[in-house]
């Protein structure tokens, strides 16, 4: 045997292919965002060996094995030995509520030249080469592969989102053979490289059925190529989904395929897709008759008297995909034209269409709510698969806010996906914000259109205005961000402002923010991002680059603003996150302890505030107690909320 070469599939991983071992080199910041992991959420194959040695000058760690060791498999085609594994990150935050890094399986190849013989030694063979042999038996090499939409290339990434079609495409190559074709019998998706682990689902199965051609919201089908079909490949759409109630992103596909004479088109040797319209399997590719896949109708496709096919490792062949969460870029009054509003003089009507994410997925009316009392869709028109919703302002647990010009009743349109029963979603949740904006017209009156009594907007002319905000930025800090998707590594960029009319100077300071996974920011899942009056926790983080940012020119005392780097909820696969922030004034020279922006920096092991140099004033922040928050008593009304609240939902 002699080596090939090196495999290097991420630029923090290299691998090194010995004669009778390993070597695997990973950096800690193993997706290159700066997070460093840690060495112990590391292990090499399907064995779960430990890293060797750990670097902590470089951050870095190695793994040194024999080949046959930590699980590898062993292939072999006409030409290469192929050893495989795969280098795996579980992330394990004992205690945490939070995570900043995904799990990953790195895929590791190493191939070896045979030189037309086989040995139990790697230099000297103990036998007599047999290649001769072989010659005239010829050999099938199979091969599985990930394809971009002309069906022409590889795709190189392995990543996909909910509605998108995952083009896979069967091969063997054939080397003195007799004309053969393709068939693919079963493929299977799991959480792991085990195809027999306990939580699997079937795609393919009964000789060539695509089962999932069959569930009600896929748009999964065996590809017929306009020139006709090849007989060394077969392909197939996979319409991406993920494992109902699992975080975990990575699937494992196992397919098993296999060969037959190129006019032997039966029962066991075809290539059927369900055509729902005609509720039957049809012939898509492969099959020389319908008859031929009316058996994946009653799952039985095995003829009498024929041997089972036996399941090697040369046809066995396997793909990794990750399927990520893509959550919704929304509007206040449309939802990529799926969701539209109108707002009444008395009631809101909402219309939603089933193509809720636009994929054309159809979601289930039931599994749409409005409002915190989540309230069902008023009617259902199943001709043009709209949904609607038509309650009163007051109704379904919406809010009102009160701003110097507007009333403001919000409320939000909630999808909730149920599946009972399934092992897989193709949807994700999501939470749809909306807004109805009314003109005061310098009066509140409990009646649009005649006030019940007389206005005082001249009482308070002389009072003044706070209005408070709450926006994500772009990297700038100059214009607000309209994208709220955001995914892990990122700094998500937020600046609080205050608007202040006939009002003596003041300063704006955050006492608190916490994330929680619903509106409702005393939920029980819960996490402070910033807290004791300007404390910003989240940056005492080990793995956290949060920050209170000062901008080059000085702070504004209307604007005070901070880097939050992304996180998600610990052991939890909703991507919706809502921060909620408390903000307040208090005079330009009123700064102390109760007053303060204070980041905790690591390389210092201190506290320090974002202005100024005593950093005596964010001391409480080590002890978690910097007292009780006297709050300046002026009427106002926050453009967020009826109180001092400011909050908004960002998505992660």
């Amino acid at each position: 045997m002699s080596e090939v070469g090196n495999v290097s599939p991420l630029q923090t991983v290299m691998v090194q292919c010995g004669e009778h071992n390993l070597l695997v080199r990973a950096q800690l910041d193993l997706f290159g965002t700066g997070h460093l992991i840690k060495a112990a959420d590391l292990t090499l194959g399907t064995a779960g060996c430990p890293s060797t040695r750990v670097y902590p000058e470089n951050q870095t760690v190695l793994f040194d094995y024999g080949l046959h060791e930590c699980g590898s498999r062993l292939q072999m085609t006409g030409d290469f030995l192929i050893y495989t594994t795969h280098l795996t990150h579980i992330p394990n935050y004992p205690g945490s509520v939070i995570v900043r890094t995904n799990g990953a399986v790195v895929p590791i190849e190493c191939r070896y030249f045979r030189k037309g013989n086989v040995s139990s030694n790697p230099i000297k063979p103990t036998w007599i080469p047999f290649s001769s042999t072989r010659s005239g038996e010829g050999h099938l090499s199979f091969s599985l592969r990930l394809m971009n939409d002309d069906w022409l290339t590889e795709r190189t990434s392995t990543v996909y989102y909910l509605g998108d079609l995952i083009h896979i495409e069967a091969s063997v190559s054939m080397a003195n053979h007799v004309s053969l074709k393709l068939y693919i019998d079963r493929c299977v998706a799991t959480l792991s490289p085990d195809k027999d682990s306990t939580l699997r689902y079937s795609i393919i199965d009964y000789n060539g059925c695509l089962l999932d051609s069959k569930a009600e919201d896929s748009f999964s089908t065996f590809v017929l190529p306009r020139d006709g079909r090849e007989p060394d490949k077969l392909q197939f759409d996979l319409d991406a989904f993920r494992f109902y109630g699992d975080e975990r992103s990575l699937i494992f596909i196992t397919c098993h395929l296999r060969v037959a004479a190129v006019d032997q088109g039966d029962s066991r040797n075809k290539a059927c897709t369900f055509q729902k319209l005609e509720h039957m399997c049809g012939v898509r590719a492969g099959c020389d008759g319908g008859p031929d896949c009316d058996s994946c109708l009653s799952d039985l496709c095995i003829i009498a008297g024929l041997p089972p096919v036996q399941e090697t490792q040369a046809n066995t062949h396997q793909l990794v995909i990750e399927i990520v969460n893509k959550a919704v870029i929304h509007g206040v009054f449309c939802l990529e034209l799926t969701v539209m509003v109108q707002c009444g003089e008395h009631n809101l009507l909402v219309r939603a269409q089933l193509d809720f994410f636009g994929t054309g997925h159809q979601i289930k009316a039931a599994d749409l709510t409005l409002g915190t009392a989540g309230c069902q869709p008023t009617r259902v028109y199943p001709e043009n698969q709209i949904v609607l919703f038509d309650y009163g302002l007051h109704e379904c647990g919406s809010r009102l806010q009160m701003t110097g010009d507007f009333l403001i009743y919000t409320i939000h349109l909630t999808y909730i996906p149920n599946y009972p029963g399934s092992v897989i979603v193709r949807t994700n949740g999501a939470v749809v914000p909306i807004e109805c904006r009314y003109l005061r017209m310098g009066n509140v009156s409990s009646n649009p259109i005649k006030p019940t009594w007389i206005p005082f907007s001249s009482t308070r002319s002389g009072e003044g205005h706070l209005s408070f905000s709450l926006r994500l930025m772009n990297g700038d800090w100059l214009t607000e961000r309209t994208s709220t998707v955001y995914y892990l590594g990122d700094l998500i960029h937020i600046e609080a402002s205050v608007s202040m009319a006939n009002h003596v100077p003041l300063k704006l300071y955050i006492d608190r923010c916490v994330a929680t996974l619903s509106p409702d920011k005393d939920s029980t899942l819960r996490y402070s991002i910033i807290d004791y009056n300007g404390c910003l926790l989240d940056s005492k983080a080990e793995d956290s680059f949060s920050t209170f940012v000062l901008p080059r020119d000085g702070r504004e005392p209307d604007k005070l603003q901070f880097d939050l780097d992304a996180f998600r909820f610990y052991g939890d696969e909703r991507s919706l996150i809502f921060i909620t922030c408390h903000l307040r004034v208090a005079p330009a020279d009123q700064g102390d302890s109760r007053n303060k922006a204070c980041t905790f920096q690591k390389l210092e092991h201190i506290w320090r505030p974002l202005e100024g140099s005593d950093s005596d004033i964010c001391a409480c922040c080590h002890v978690g107690n910097c007292g009780s928050t006297r709050e300046i008593l002026i009427p106002f009304r926050g453009r967020r909320d009826l109180g001092t609240e400011a909050g908004r939902s960002l998505t992660l």
